[in-house]
């Protein structure tokens, strides 16, 4: 064991909070498009939003709070709560509930995602492409959630044909991960 090759307990890295976050979110993405386990991108997800809310707060920046957003109605709070709260700390605790089940509802993940990347525009992060892809991927297929003419819906616009437009709707989201990842697309 002693050839002079490095192990894992010699190996260190440097990681920002930032790049932390950034990180895990687009291990989440990547994950999520190739239909890995839910729970844990779901629990990534949830971190990385973690860490980026945190940095808004010390920055001071006017983000969206995923926790106590302003855009949910009160009575519509409770089920907000189920889809978004609920699930971050059943996966990080079982102090109190060792036993108990609960079910996942997978759009959760997804409104994670948003308010990630969300909140990293607020840091003036660099969009990553697992962002962006999966900003277009979201006004393709949840347009109902993207308003007409924001930079999520720009930057589909700017940089993918209607031939092309068409062609990528009609992709799984594996295929489509896989096609945008690989193709020469200016994303």
């Amino acid at each position: 064991m002693s050839n002079g090759a490095a192990t894992d307990r010699n190996i260190r890295i440097v990681v920002s909070k930032l790049e932390a976050a950034k990180r895990q979110l687009n291990l989440a993405i990547e994950l999520w498009f190739m239909g890995r386990d839910d729970v844990s991108v779901h629990t990534l997800a949830a971190a990385s939003y973690q860490i980026i809310h945190d940095l808004n707060e010390h920055h001071g920046t006017s983000h969206t709070n995923l926790f106590k957003p302003n855009i949910v109605k009160p009575n519509a709070y409770k089920e907000w709560s189920m889809l978004v709260r609920k699930p971050s700390n059943f996966f990080k605790h079982a102090d109190n509930d060792p036993e108990s089940k609960m079910e996942l509802v997978l759009f959760g993940t997804t409104l994670y995602f948003v308010f990630c990347i969300s909140g990293l525009g607020f840091l003036k992060s660099h969009s990553s492409d697992e962002e962006r892809i999966f900003a277009m991927w979201l006004y393709l297929h949840e347009p109902d959630l993207v308003i007409e003419g924001s930079e999520w819906g720009d930057l589909l616009k700017r940089n993918v044909t209607d031939n092309q437009l068409k062609s990528l709707s009609a992709l799984s989201k594996k295929e489509f991960f896989e096609v945008s990842n690989t193709s020469h697309l200016s994303l």
